[in-house]
C-alpha cells in the first residue's frame, strides 16, 4: 500500500479531535458528550485515531513510537485487503480490454475497446464510400444504422461501463485508505471493530 500521509496534530478549537467525551468503544476523537451516538461509523475515522496517537501521552518516547507504528500497522492491515481488490479488479478491467481475447471454445472475440475501434472504422468507410460515391445511399444508410444501433443498444454501454469503472478503481488506488474510510463512514455504527490498541 503507498504511503499514508502524516496524521495532522492540530489542535485549533474546531478540529474534530476536540470533542468531548463519554465512555464508547470508538476512540475519543469522536464520542461525544450528550446520550445521542451517531447511527454510522465517523467520517474519517482512521485519521481521527491516528492523529489521536500521535497526540496522547506517553510514558516515555519509546513507547509512544511503538504504539504509533502498531496503531498505523493495524489500520494498513484493515486498508490492505480492500486494497488487493481493487488492484486485482484493475488487473481484470485490462485484460479485458486487450487484443487477443478468445471465448471458453478458443475463437477470438473482440473486446469492447476493439468493438467501438471496429464501429468507427466502418463509419469512415461509410464516409469514405459517399464521398467517392461507390455505393447506392440507401445501401450507406443501413450500414450506418446497423452501426448506430450496435452502439445504442449495447457495444456503446459496454465501453462507457468500463471507463466509468476504471475512473472509480483509479480514485480507490490513489487513496486506499481515503476509500475505506468512505466505505466505513456508509456503515452502521455497531459494525465498527477496535483496534485492540489502548482505548482505539
Amino acid at each position: 500500500m503507498g504511503t499514508i500521509k502524516k496524521a495532522s496534530t492540530s489542535t485549533e478549537p474546531n478540529d474534530a479531535r476536540t470533542e468531548e467525551h463519554e465512555a464508547s468503544p470508538l476512540p475519543a476523537s469522536v464520542r461525544i458528550s450528550s446520550s445521542y451516538m451517531p447511527s454510522y461509523i465517523p467520517e474519517g475515522i482512521f485519521d481521527r485515531i491516528r492523529a489521536e496517537a500521535r497526540t496522547a501521552k506517553y510514558d516515555n518516547t519509546v513507547q509512544e513510537r511503538e504504539t504509533i507504528a502498531a496503531v498505523d500497522q493495524a489500520i494498513f492491515d484493515r486498508v490492505r485487503p480492500l486494497e488487493m481488490l481493487a488492484i486485482d479488479r484493475a488487473k481484470a478491467l485490462i485484460e479485458d480490454t486487450e487484443p487477443g481475447q478468445r471465448n471458453a471454445n478458443g475463437q477470438p472475440v473482440g473486446n469492447p475497446v476493439q468493438v467501438i475501434e471496429g464501429h468507427l472504422a466502418e463509419l469512415d468507410a461509410i464516409r469514405f464510400a459517399l464521398r467517392e460515391g461507390k455505393a447506392s445511399t440507401a445501401e450507406l444508410a443501413e450500414r450506418y444504422k446497423k452501426v448506430q444501433r450496435a452502439v445504442q443498444h449495447g457495444d456503446g454501454h459496454a465501453i462507457v461501463a468500463r471507463a466509468r469503472e476504471a475512473k472509480s478503481l483509479s480514485g480507490r488506488l490513489s487513496d486506499p485508505l481515503g476509500h475505506v474510510q468512505k466505505v466505513l463512514h456508509k456503515m452502521p455504527l455497531g459494525n465498527w471493530r477496535p483496534l485492540g490498541i489502548r482505548n482505539w
